[in-house]
């Protein structure tokens, strides 16, 4: 007994999970989880609730009840759809809890066969014509193949007899569906017309073959997006070190269905044993088995290959997952079935894999011994050997059916040959994630028969990327039609297949990538898009009319290109044609890429140009200007008399001029010469552009310039990479340092002793409390705080800037003088990857002088800023560090105009002379630094505009709500011009900024002012100009004494 235990430890220790088993577990790893995929799931009903289930259910339906309502659920009976739906897209909410295969993805839940009363199921062809992929772990006890159904009396041929009209199911499938059940011809309907990968549990029955849902393709050969599923023990299946499966007799699952008569569509996955969601809970988890299990492990993978490849509709997945099953495995010598016909006595049939059974019935009986190995159930109170117990009850309905008279017709005891219980092979999610692997004719119809060119006539599997980019690096095999794989009877059966070869059309827009060492016998075709090859076609290859063929492959045999053939993947490799190279047609192309050193070449046997252009192509490398570059054609050279023209591509930066010489390789002697265009690297508003075009004709730039201008010649991110060099921003944050406004606010304050907005930095005015002083005008002084914050938003930039002011003010007989110093911070980012930070402090002096008729305006500012210039051009940031000094003088009139007893109105007019410094400065060491010439700029605005203020009196304060509006117009210094040079090389050149012409500002102002002369005040503006957004706040608190 201790021996034993040891061993069987032993086989445990090696034995697979379910995730293992199918390399599920490596695909997670690579990313793949099934997002943005949506799938369906058809079953009895779903715990939204559950913590694996509560964000992955999109909708549910279920059918009415006999009052007309739809049903509830009852989740503690109705637990099958809730453990199906965990296994295929269960979230992931750690490692240590299961999760679904397509962890990532979320799923329609329809609810068709609940628990409960119901009259009207759900229209399913409706509900799930947006999802990709149906899974359906359900089917019912008929079984076509072998002409048999369950029932009391044990398997029974499926005739039946209602209202005295005797019919046979079995004998017409697909008219019981299309007659009788409403949701399988609904799925049948999704597949057809919408192409809906349909996923089908096998059964649970031990029968030989699909019941009869699983196995309608069989019946109709149109019915291409249909999967049949059966079940695996993954813990009785071991890995040997060179990648074979070893599956022990019980890695069979003894109650799944087999495969006799759907091969062609059929595969099995893990289902025994499979922990997942418990829907009588909301967050525990229970172990189930069945096909039922198997299935949602298949439609889970198929999430996967759809999300992997976005443009395959559902046949083309099935095709994915069948070809690229896993074939390397070692069947067991037999596997035993436990048959459920409908009675309560189980059945056993005794299955030889591939291999006749003995023809002694005691050699059977050892086989059946060694497995079960004394294993014993009691039966009628007394103890016998499982052996035994199997031997006595075997099943004879599917024995009959089967033996012939070349075995041995031993009841019970059958041969079937392996893809009859594994069908096409075992789920691999890891092998399926790389494309297609084998072109099967069995599942292709007779309109892919196609005769090509002088190619014969070939049946070819389409591939339409339909704008996607992928790649196949499977290697890519064939299967031919095989006859006997096929019902006779079946509808839409294809009739011209027979000995054909199997070829691949690439059509769509986007670029297919072939990277394994493909033997498909047929032709490859590339009708539109690009196939890149990186490995091998067996046979010719066609390109036609602007589809286009690169790669550094191989080309079996012959090459016709009457599109576009681009050897090499832009890495200067070689295109291989083994037998001949033909260009034909005035727009075909052959492009071979150079570099500074090598060109790619299009090798072949021979060459046949017809016509066409030959068209040299540079790659984004780094060109010294006028270096010659030598263009090696090999034996093409000969042909290059044939080609029409021969051309050459430039790039965004430079022209390559030649001139053919009399070999046509030499190019004007010097080769290829790489000019600057005149207008390489333009930038407005700038003499930056030719200050590069300078730079860029040195010959003595580091690599870091070298790979910098290579990608810039070539036009990658052209506009990104000239705004980072040309690092303009701190002067579009010129308004930053503007004090006018500033100064302004605080002019504004002494129209009125309560007058207070002192937003540090260029706000424009505060005019709501133009009345209320004058309730109080025996006091002489005040003094007000006020913080304040402005948003910043323009096409080049955002930003934002805190502040605040403290002020003091004083009365005269016939004005008001007022002082304020401001103390701010800002932050600017640009689009081109820079930022700004500045702290600036101001100094502001206003005075107000009342003439009775009309009241004087003046001011008086001046400022500094420390600023501090961040950018990014290639390696390192960038920093510059600079001082800026601003002064502001203004000068206007306004006037109050009382509007009754509540309203005052305040025209304003006023102009404001702006001066403006930046020190010189020099950024740190690093490509693109520069050095910053000292700027100063003069500006004159005029301004214009008026303050509506409506007044309220109440017994403990005043209280006054106003609105203006303000027009500013700069009418002198509109542009900002600064001189810079490279740090590393002297090339001066002068950066300008044009400043905003037209600035309009509205805002709301409230404003009190209480009886023990305390004042608070809060305002709200914007500041509207071409492409730019401005938002002031800001609240002051202060009193008068």
């Amino acid at each position: 007994m201790k021996k034993f235990f040891c061993l069987a430890l032993v086989c445990k220790l090696f034995a697979l999970s379910e995730f293992e088993l199918h390399h599920i577990d490596k695909v997670h790893k690579l990313g793949y989880s099934g997002d943005t995929i949506i799938i369906g799931v058809a079953d009895d009903a779903f715990n939204q609730d559950h913590i694996s289930l509560k964000d992955k259910i999109l909708k549910s339906t279920y059918p009415t009840d006999t009052a007309g309502k739809q049903l509830i659920p009852d989740l503690k009976k109705s637990t099958h759809g809730s453990h199906v739906a965990g296994i295929a897209v269960g979230a992931k909410i750690g490692d240590s809890k299961p999760y679904g295969v397509a962890y990532g993805a979320k799923f329609y839940g329809a609810g068709v066969f609940p628990n409960g009363s119901y009259t009207q199921i759900p229209d399913i062809y409706n509900f799930f014509k947006d999802v990709s992929i149906i899974n359906n772990s359900w089917g019912i006890n008929f079984y076509p193949y072998f002409n048999l159904k369950a029932s009391n009396s044990g398997l029974v041929d499926c005739t039946q007899t209602n209202q005295g009209t005797s019919y046979n199911i079995c004998n017409t499938p697909l008219e019981y569906v299309m007659k009788a059940d409403k949701v399988a011809n609904d799925m049948m309907r999704l597949s057809k017309d919408k192409g809906v990968l349909n996923v089908f549990a096998a059964g649970n029955e031990g029968i030989l073959s699909p019941a009869l849902h699983a196995i309608l393709p069989s019946y109709d050969e149109s019915l291409r997006a249909w999967l049949a599923v059966g079940a695996l023990d993954a813990n009785e299946i071991t890995l040997e070190s060179d990648g074979t499966l070893i599956i022990k007799s019980q890695g069979l699952a003894d109650f799944s269905n087999g495969f006799k008569g759907a091969t062609n569509f059929s595969l099995v996955a893990a289902g025994v044993n499979i922990n997942n969601v418990d829907s009588s809970t909301n967050d525990k988890f229970t172990k189930k088995s069945g096909t039922s299990m198997a299935a949602p492990m298949v439609s889970g993978t198929a999430a996967l290959v759809k999300q992997n490849f976005p443009f395959l509709d559902g046949k083309q997945i099935a095709d994915i997952l069948l070809s690229t099953a896993n074939k390397n495995y070692k069947a067991p010598k037999f596997t035993v079935k436990q048959v459920t016909d409908g009675t309560n006595q189980p059945k056993f049939l005794i299955v030889y894999i591939s291999q006749d059974p003995p023809r002694i019935e005691d050699e059977i009986k050892r086989d059946l011994k060694q497995l079960y190995n004394g294993i014993q159930v009691q039966v009628n109170g007394q103890w016998i050997d499982y052996s035994d117990y199997i031997w006595d009850n075997r099943d004879s309905a599917q024995s009959q059916k089967l033996n012939t008279s070349t075995i041995s017709s031993i009841n019970g005891v059958v041969r079937v040959e392996k893809e009859e219980l594994f069908g096409q092979g075992i789920l691999d999610a890891q092998k399926a994630l790389k494309g297609l692997s084998i072109l099967d004719a069995n599942r292709l119809s007779d309109q892919d028969v196609l005769k090509y060119e002088q190619e014969p006539n070939t049946a070819y599997y389409t591939i339409n990327t339909a704008g996607y980019d992928a790649e196949f690096s499977n290697d890519i095999s064939q299967r031919k039609w095989d006859e006997s794989t096929h019902l006779s009877s079946a509808i839409n059966k294809p009739t011209h297949l027979a000995n054909l070869n199997i070829g691949l059309s690439k059509e769509g827009e986007g670029i297919l990538i072939i990277s394994g060492q493909n033997t498909y016998e047929g032709a490859t075709l590339i009708k539109q898009g690009e196939l890149k090859l990186k490995g091998k076609v067996k046979n010719n290859a066609y390109v036609e009319q602007k589809a286009i063929l690169s790669g550094n492959g191989i080309v079996g045999q012959n090459l016709n290109n009457k599109g576009i053939v681009r050897p090499g993947n832009e890495d200067l490799n070689d295109l291989t044609v083994q037998g001949t190279y033909t260009q034909e047609g005035v727009d075909s192309k052959l492009q071979l890429d150079f570099g500074n050193y090598k060109n790619s070449k299009l090798i072949a046997k021979t060459y046949d140009i017809k016509s066409g252009n030959l068209e040299y192509i540079p790659l984004p490398k780094y060109y010294i200007l006028n270096k010659p570059v030598k263009i090696n054609l090999g034996d093409l050279e000969k042909s290059l008399s044939s080609f029409n023209h021969v051309l050459i591509q430039n790039t965004y930066a430079l022209n390559f001029d030649f001139v053919l010489s009399d070999d046509l390789v030499s190019i004007n002697k010097t080769l290829i010469k790489p000019n600057l265009k005149p207008n390489a690297y333009e930038i407005p508003n700038t003499s930056l552009g030719n200050a590069l075009r300078q730079l860029r004709s040195r010959a003595d730039l580091s690599q870091t310039y070298q790979e910098f201008f290579a990608s810039l010649d070539n036009g990658i991110d052209v506009k990104t990479k000239l705004n980072r060099i040309e690092g303009s921003g701190y002067l579009s944050t010129f308004s930053n340092h503007n004090q006018s406004n500033l100064m302004q606010n605080n002019m504004l304050f002494t129209l009125h002793p309560l007058n207070i907005n002192n937003f540090a930095q260029n706000n424009n005015i505060l005019l709501a409390s133009t009345y209320l002083p004058r309730i109080f005008s025996n006091e002489e002084y005040f003094w007000h705080l006020t913080p304040s914050y402005k948003y910043y938003k323009d096409k080049d930039f955002s930003g934002q800037k805190t502040g605040a002011n403290i002020s003091l003010g004083e009365n005269f007989s016939s004005g008001f003088l007022a002082y304020a110093l401001s103390l701010s911070s800002a932050k600017f980012n640009f689009n081109n990857g820079s930022d700004l930070k500045s702290y600036n402090m101001d100094l502001l002096l206003n005075y107000n002088h009342d003439l009775d008729f009309i009241k004087i305006l003046s001011g008086l500012g001046i400022g500094v800023g420390f600023n501090t210039l961040n950018r990014f051009v290639v390696e390192q940031p960038i920093e510059g560090k600079y001082k800026t000094l601003q002064t502001s003088a203004q000068l206007g009139v306004t006037k109050d105009i009382i509007l009754g007893q509540d309203f005052i109105f305040n025209p304003l007019m006023y102009f404001t002379h702006s001066f403006f410094y930046q020190e010189d400065f020099k950024e740190n060491k690093s490509p693109f630094a520069k050095n910053y010439e000292s700027l100063k700029h003069h500006s004159i605005n005029a301004n214009l505009g008026f303050n509506l203020a409506k007044n309220i009196e109440q017994d403990d304060y005043q209280a006054s709500f106003s609105t203006f509006v303000i027009f500013e117009k700069r009418i002198y210094g509109r542009t900002l011009e600064n001189k810079a040079s490279f740090v590393d090389f002297p090339i001066t050149f002068i950066q300008k900024y044009k400043l905003k012409d037209n600035i309009l500002s509205q805002g709301f102002n409230s404003e009190f002012l209480y009886k023990n002369n305390v004042f608070w005040q809060f305002m709200l503006m914007n500041r509207f100009s071409h492409n730019a957004y401005e938002l002031h706040l800001m609240s002051s608190v202060g009193k008068r004494f």
